[in-house]
């Protein structure tokens, strides 16, 4: 629990020292920007749509979780899941930020990334080498939306603290239940054979 927390210290620094930045790495990105980037964007942008990514992202999800054959953490994750979609929208209308485009056909609420929020949800349920690639497949796409102007670059760390760190909230919750659940099971057992 402490590596946890020195890496949530150290992302709640950059999540601010980027909030202070975010106009000036905007403009320093559109500087990087060449007709071969772009053409990258694009493919990703495409797997990037709402009715692309959300389904496989956690279809995806879903499915390695069944393979680990961990019932737990699938209930963890769908829990989690729910609870990351609800803070992200609530965040969203509460911020109410504007892209850094200011494409009036994108719903215009761009604090935290929903896509950053949903993809780093699965994080803390896979196992380490799972786990590496799944980060560094996320990180791609997260940096494509802010080089598109989808996002500032504050808006994704935002939504990959969220969708980190609240799993791990409510794992620990989850698990602390069962286990208070098992120990009250245990104790009714032994006071039930104590009575025979």
């Amino acid at each position: 629990m402490r590596k946890e927390l020195i890496i949530f210290l150290v992302a709640l620094v950059v999540l601010s020292v980027t909030l202070i930045f975010d106009a000036s790495i905007t403009t320093f990105i559109e500087r990087l920007k060449t007709p071969v980037l772009n053409t990258c964007l694009e493919w990703i942008m495409f797997v990037e749509k709402d009715i692309i990514f959300y389904p496989i992202v956690m279809g995806l999800t879903l499915f390695l979780l069944l393979l680990m054959k961990d019932k737990n953490r699938i209930a963890h994750y769908l829990a989690s899941l729910a609870v990351v979609i609800a803070l992200t929208f609530l965040l969203k209308v509460a911020v109410v930020r504007p892209r850094p485009t200011g494409s009036p056909e994108l719903m215009q609420d761009s604090f935290p990334s929903g896509h950053t929020t949903i993809v780093f949800t699965s994080l803390p349920f896979f196992k380490k080498t799972l786990q590496i690639i799944w980060f560094v497949i996320s990180c791609i796409l997260v940096l494509a939306r802010v080089f598109a102007g989808l996002h500032y670059l504050s808006d994704v760390i935002a939504g990959a603290m969220l969708g980190y760190f609240i799993p791990m909230l409510i794992s620990s919750f989850m698990n602390r239940l069962m286990e208070r659940n098992k120990t009250k099971k245990h104790k009714r057992k032994k006071t039930n054979r104590e009575r025979v």
